[in-house]
């Protein structure tokens, strides 16, 4: 089971998944360090995936 965790990083909203239930709650600070090959970016104006 995963949790999808919805992030702010400054102006930026990132939705993160995690693996299992997180013990994490609304409003914490929490330090993320992603997985460079597990990231994907997405074109905000058309939401199209980026390479």
């Amino acid at each position: 089971m995963n949790q999808y965790l919805y992030c702010r990083a400054g102006s930026e909203v990132l939705t993160v998944r995690a693996p299992g239930m997180a013990p994490w709650q609304r409003g914490e600070r929490i330090e993320l360090e992603p997985k460079r090959e597990s990231v994907h970016l997405f074109d905000a104006a058309t939401g199209a995936r980026l390479p």
